[in-house]
């Protein structure tokens, strides 16, 4: 099913019911796209999400102190064979193309390997959630990476005017000066928890994609600096402390009290 309409409480519930993310970026992605990556990845993160990051070609300047969490492809479930190397005898493993068949061979010293003992298994997580940044169309990508994310769920965000509403849900907003100022409101709205230091990544985009505030044509540009502002102000509040009535020094005094047969 598709949602065209940009649904804030579905975008929460997506979050907060996925395990592992994949955020996906247009290749050579700009500044503004990787910034927007960047603060989706930090605020999941924060969350117990995993999160990968996936842009591809040449990454922008600024933002290199980031770069260890960008990957250039994306990772896949890994397919392990398992077995005991040393019970076996194994002499050497090789391997051999026959057509389209791999043939993957285990050459013991002695004796035949028990076909029981070997074990395959896949290591890695499968996305449960994709959100595609500055991706036009769905032909923009590789086909293992159409592939990939066939069967996932896709959340758009995108600015672009070429857009194709390919996600089950889309945040496309052709009018936006920025991909991070869509994100800023996304977040706002859905009220997702996010740490302080991750509105500097929204507003290295912001700036990156205004020329600095100068070339501003969307006034929720201006809307999305604030929620930034907003942002970065705030700390862990203490706890409140609730005042306590004082107490007439004359009640805490020891009293002696009589029963009215005493006091006879």
């Amino acid at each position: 099913m598709q949602v065209q309409s940009e649904d804030f409480a579905l975008w929460a519930n997506l979050v907060r019911q996925a395990k592992n993310i994949l955020i996906l970026c247009h290749e050579d992605p700009s500044a503004d796209i990787l910034a927007a990556a960047l603060f989706l990845e930090s605020a999941m993160s924060s969350l117990g999400k995993n999160v990968q990051i996936v842009a591809k070609g040449n990454l922008p300047e600024g933002l290199g102190e980031w770069h260890e969490k960008i990957n250039n492809k994306i990772e896949p479930k890994k397919l392990i064979f398992s077995f005991n190397w040393r019970k076996n005898a194994v002499e050497k493993v090789s391997y051999q193309l026959e057509g389209e068949c791999f043939n993957f061979i285990i050459s013991p010293r002695g004796k035949k390997i028990n076909e029981g003992e070997i074990k395959i298994s896949s290591r890695g997580s499968e996305a449960d959630l994709v959100i595609t940044l500055g991706i036009p169309s769905l032909l923009d990508l590789e086909e293992f990476e159409r592939d990939f994310i066939e069967s996932k769920t896709v959340v758009n965000i995108d600015n672009n005017t070429e857009k194709k509403l390919f996600g089950k849900l889309n945040f496309v907003n052709e009018e936006s000066d920025s991909v991070c100022g869509i994100v800023a409101n996304l977040t706002e709205k859905s009220k997702i928890p996010v740490k302080s230091p991750a509105a500097d990544l929204l507003l290295f985009g912001l700036r990156a994609a205004t020329n600095n505030f100068n070339k501003v044509n969307d006034p929720i540009t201006f809307e999305a600096a604030a929620f930034c502002a907003k942002l970065k102000k705030r700390k862990e509040q203490p706890s409140e402390q609730i005042d306590k009535p004082q107490v007439p020094r004359e009640w805490l005094s020891p009293k002696v009290f009589r029963s009215k047969q005493q006091a006879s």
